[in-house]
Order: C-alpha cells, then sequence, then structure tokens
C-alpha cells in the first residue's frame, strides 16, 4: 500500500544537510539497505534494530546517575548541562561503536569546554568503525578548538604522528585524511587570530598540491575546505584557486571543486566577484 516510505535501494546517495559544514550536506550512502553505521534502511528493519539499540538511545544517562540520587548531575553543581553531560557520557563509550559517531558529533556541536571534546574523540580516531574514526575527525573540527588545528594536520598529511593517532597504519586511510581537510576548514573558520586561520589555509594549499593520495578526493576536498577557512586575504586565495581551475594537468575532480572555493572566498570576504580578473 501507500502508508509507509518506498524500499531504499542499494548503493544509492543520499544527502543530509547539516549547518552548511562539510560543503553543505553530509553524504549518507546506503548499501544493500543497511545505511554506514549499521542503521537498517528498509522500514521493516526498524523494529529489529530498535530492540537491541533502543533501550541504549533512551537510557544515555545511566552512566551519570548517582547512587544515592539516581538522577543526572545538576547542572548548577557542575556548570555543564544535563544534555552536555550526556552526550559526553555516550561519546566516550567505547562499548557501542553504533552509537559513539552520533554522540560525538552532538557533544562537539553542544559542547562549551574543547578540551573534553578532544578528550573524548581522540581515542575513537583509531576506531576500526569508519564510521566512528569519522565522526570523530569532524567532532574535533567542531568542537576541538585551537587544539584540534595539530591532530588535524597530522591526519591530513599522513605524516607518523597521524598515522599513530590512526591506530598505527601504515597509511591513514584517504576517507579519513579528506574528514580532516573538511574538518580544518570548520575549524579554521572559527579561529580567533588570522595568524592561526592562514596557517591553516596554506596546510590545506601543500596538501591539494602533493600528490600522495590514490585518487582526487583529498586534495578537492582541500579545495573546497579552503574556502571555509576564511582567510585574511582571500583575493591571494582566490587567484590561486582560479589558476588551479585552469590547469588543465590538474584532475578533474580538484579542478571542479575550484569556482565554488572561488566564490566562497570572495562572497565571505566581501569582495564583489569583478575584483579578481
Amino acid at each position: 500500500g501507500g502508508d509507509g516510505p518506498g524500499p531504499v535501494v542499494a548503493n544509492e546517495e543520499l544527502e543530509i544537510t547539516g549547518n552548511g559544514e562539510r560543503g553543505g550536506g553530509i553524504v549518507v550512502v546506503v548499501e544493500d539497505g543497511v545505511s554506514r553505521g549499521g542503521i537498517p534502511a528498509q522500514t521493516e528493519d526498524w523494529t529489529l534494530w530498535w530492540r537491541h539499540r533502543g533501550p541504549a538511545l533512551l537510557d544515555l544517562g545511566r552512566v551519570l546517575r548517582s547512587p544515592s540520587t539516581g538522577s543526572v548531575a545538576d547542572a548548577t553543581s557542575t556548570g555543564i548541562s544535563p544534555a552536555e553531560q550526556v552526550l559526553e557520557a555516550a561519546a566516550r563509550n567505547p562499548g557501542d561503536q553504533e552509537l559513539a559517531g552520533p554522540a560525538l558529533l552532538a557533544f562537539a556541536r553542544a559542547a562549551t569546554r574543547p578540551a573534553a571534546v578532544l578528550e573524548a574523540a581522540m581515542p575513537h580516531l583509531a576506531s576500526r568503525d569508519k564510521e566512528t574514526a569519522s565522526a570523530a575527525v569532524l567532532a574535533i573540527g567542531i568542537g576541538g578548538g585551537v587544539g584540534a588545528i595539530p591532530h588535524l594536520i597530522h591526519i591530513l598529511t599522513d605524516d607518523k604522528e597521524g598515522r599513530k593517532l590512526a591506530g598505527g597504519r601504515r597509511k591513514v586511510d584517504d576517507r579519513l585524511r579528506g574528514d580532516a581537510a573538511w574538518a580544518l576548514g570548520i575549524a579554521g573558520r572559527r579561529l580567533p587570530d588570522s595568524a592561526l586561520t592562514r596557517g591553516v589555509t596554506h596546510a590545506l594549499w601543500i596538501a591539494v598540491n602533493a600528490g600522495d593520495s590514490k585518487n582526487d578526493a583529498v586534495p578537492a576536498a582541500c579545495v573546497a575546505a579552503l574556502s571555509m577557512t576564511r582567510p585574511p586575504d582571500p583575493l591571494h586565495w582566490a587567484g590561486l584557486l582560479i589558476e588551479l581551475a585552469k590547469d588543465r594537468r590538474a584532475e578533474d575532480g580538484i579542478r571542479a571543486q575550484a569556482p565554488g572555493a572561488v566564490a566562497r572566498l570572495l562572497v565571505e570576504g566581501d569582495r564583489p566577484p569583478g575584483a579578481v580578473d
């Protein structure tokens, strides 16, 4: 009948827009009826999934309950809202990977303590669950403050420290590196110091030209992320990106990101498009 949604086609890509971050949306890929992260895509699968996961979702505050009162700690005594306490507890729980990723992102958005976000997210960078590791990288960019920048650059550049953060792998996965680029773009636009912002922008530009990834996904993400940082010299970066767009030696996927990045740089830098030929 027409009472419920139709079936989800395997490998169909669905875009979920999230406050303009990560380039305006986060793509969730549905494969064989199950979205990344193990959440069922088919309506009829939700009953079984909820039977196993529902209690945890409904009882996030269980680890915060005081033995004497059985309640979440009072915000007046901790200075931290109950919602933030619950999200932090879920984000720090290594026993439920399906819940950890969404909780990390929600905690990063709600948190008022960058150090707590870093402490909660850093261990998950080494997770074997790619969704959880990706969420950890993005959470660090969203809520980790200035302290997030070195860690994200290590992941992006796939250096010795980045590989250690990613669980001691011989190479940081390109997907995680791309997520680090997006996270740097998010973090860069929130930095209090123009010198720090310039440093992040330079790191992204170096990664654009490094040529050390299996495909164009990492440098393409760096181009888009560069435009998100709100650098103090947008005309300079717009000029470099225009030259990149003209360079037929560059990969098409990288060049394709350049026009949109130029537009964003100029608009957010309060420069009219005619300011650059």
